[in-house]
């Protein structure tokens, strides 16, 4: 073959492929402006399909339960409204403090009836925004707002983020030093009210004098404005999650009758609620039940790999293809699989780390704040440890299952 031909040959076929090349490129960047679109539209109908559910579950009132005449629709309607002398300063720091364009579904419900001094059990999923429900009314309100938790888990994710948004608050629990102890129980009877919130734990309420005392104080100088418990229903010796110490919280709306109460929970029934109303010593609470349709969560079954080696394989490849840069859980049944599945996860190049009941506390809450600001990918743990943990971290995107199970 003549030499000048078959380089001319050759050229030919890479300008056939450079020119395929260029015309791939373009489709992917029309596929990719499509998907883009394809995203804007459907977060748009999930969530008008939210808000249809939440529409079709209206909040109802326990006083209907025991033949009492229940909170109108209208009058309900009513809280939905931005007319209350508090509404300019509560968009105000939805916006500037929260960063949130705009309410869900049945949060300013709840917020204009707590700060209208009504008692309120706000049943909603988790992820939906509860917190926000007692947080932004602290930030309406004159003095502290008491946040009764049970585990301290939860108290430390709740901190790490109102101190990214610059808002004061502080916890008390079995750990905390008697320093600090002494600085927050002093500024809970402090004028210029140096903790918008204060968390404490069912225990804390139950076996500290000091610290009712302090309560009371706060009260009677009107800086207690406001009982937030949290995870209601482990009141109830029907709920899933009963602590022993929950039963002892009807002090405080005995002690402190003039201060609302707003309970949360996630999972509480109709039955629970009664309960959790007896037991809180709370009169005609407005109960706000939001839909539980989770609109931004699928599943996904996928064949698992016998050899325990390629079933991590596959789990890495998963993360590293679908979910890069992102948060996510690996459930594991055991403490012994949760620390070989994170060394195996980091051998491959991932960022993760175990989580269980027998780490130290410093290490656990090493791990769980470098895991919230996405310093580590991803934590193994087992189911049992993560239920109790109560991780709050609105970038999770994958939860992945026991990876021992045949």
């Amino acid at each position: 073959m003549d030499g000048g031909a078959g380089t001319r040959d050759v050229q030919e076929r890479l300008d056939t492929v450079e020119a395929e090349l260029e015309e791939v490129d373009l489709q992917i960047a029309v596929l990719q402006q499509k998907k883009a679109e394809l995203h804007r539209r459907r977060d748009a109908l999930l969530q008008r399909l939210e808000e249809a559910c939440d529409a079709a579950q209206p909040s109802s009132s326990s006083q209907a339960s025991r033949g009492e005449p229940a909170a109108s629709r209208q009058e309900m309607q009513r809280f939905d409204g931005s007319d209350f002398p508090w509404s300019q300063e509560v968009v105000q720091h939805l916006q500037d403090t929260f960063h949130l364009p705009r309410f869900r579904p049945l949060q300013l419900r709840a917020i204009n009836l707590t700060l209208s001094g009504r008692d309120v059990f706000l049943v909603m999923p988790t992820g939906r925004g509860k917190s926000l429900c007692y947080q932004l009314p602290a930030l309406c309100s004159k003095g502290l707002t008491l946040v009764v938790t049970p585990l301290v888990s939860l108290m430390e994710d709740q901190l790490m983020y109102l101190q990214s948004i610059s808002v004061s608050a502080a916890m008390l629990n079995a750990s905390s030093s008697k320093e600090h102890a002494k600085s927050v129980m002093a500024g809970m009877t402090d004028p210029t009210v140096p903790f918008r919130l204060v968390y404490v734990t069912p225990e804390k309420i139950a076996k500290s004098k000091l610290l009712m005392s302090r309560l009371e104080k706060a009260y009677k100088a009107e800086l207690l404005s406001r009982i937030a418990v949290d995870e209601v229903h482990c009141c109830s010796q029907w709920g899933h999650d009963f602590r022993p110490d929950y039963k002892l919280l009807g002090i405080l709306k005995r002690q402190f009758p003039k201060v609302p109460l707003i309970g949360l929970t996630a999972t509480a029934t109709s039955t629970i609620l009664k309960d959790c109303e007896k037991i809180l010593s709370v009169r005609q609470p407005v109960t706000i039940t939001a839909s539980f349709n989770r609109t931004n969560l699928y599943y996904e079954v996928r064949v698992k790999n016998c050899d325990s080696d390629a079933s991590v394989e596959d789990m890495a490849s998963l993360i590293k293809s679908k979910y890069q840069h992102q948060s996510g859980i690996v459930y594991v049944f055991s403490q012994k699989d949760a620390e070989s599945v994170s060394s195996a996860l980091q051998k491959r190049g991932i960022l993760a780390s175990p989580y269980h009941a027998n780490m130290d506390p410093t290490d656990k809450s090493h791990v769980h704040r470098r895991w919230s600001t996405n310093k580590i990918q991803v934590f193994s743990s087992s189911l049992g440890t993560v239920y109790v943990m109560g991780f709050f971290d609105v970038h999770v995107n994958v939860v992945t299952p026991p990876i021992t199970t045949g």
